[in-house]
């Protein structure tokens, strides 16, 4: 048997493993952003709507909420049943995503109806800009993950030559 082989194969096998789980991660922390800047966006767009048309208060406008994302669900439960500036963490948000609906939990609620949807089109401008943004480096971060999986390949190949 000859043993220098095995020891290649070994390591090449935990170099195109590592890469495969590193870019995987990469790509899935851009895709997870984004969803969750979309799935806020959508609730910012729910709540202009239950304003305008229903002039809702801030726990109907919340309790009401249907995420589109289902890892998304457990966390809108959570902030029916307490606050929603309380629940914002445990939201996967980056940190612009974040920001932005804290700022915009902290104001839902304290005014009549024109400030109200005043703040909603800012916020969602705000989202959409940043939605826009990260959809755009999405696209660059699957390129950089497929990259990383061509070069693993070709480092395998590298080691057995």
């Amino acid at each position: 048997m000859n043993l220098p082989l095995i020891y290649k194969a070994a390591g090449a096998v935990c170099v195109a493993a590592s890469c495969l789980f590193i870019s995987g991660g990469y790509a899935r922390s851009a895709r997870l952003a984004l969803d969750a800047a979309l799935d806020a966006l959508a609730f910012v767009r729910h709540a202009a709507d239950c304003i305008r048309y229903r002039a809702d208060e801030v726990d109907v406008i919340v309790s009401s909420y249907e995420s589109n994302f289902s890892s998304f669900r457990a966390a809108w439960r959570h902030a029916a049943e307490t606050t929603l500036c309380g629940s914002i963490s445990l939201f996967p948000y980056d940190e612009r995503t974040a920001a932005v609906m804290t700022e915009f939990c902290r104001e839902l609620g304290r005014g009549y109806r024109e400030p109200q949807l005043e703040l909603c089109r800012r916020t969602e401008d705000a989202l959409s800009s940043h939605a826009e943004s990260l959809s755009s480096s999405l696209s660059d971060r699957l390129r950089v993950a497929r990259a990383v999986c061509v070069f693993a390949c070709a480092s395998f190949l590298i080691l057995f030559i």
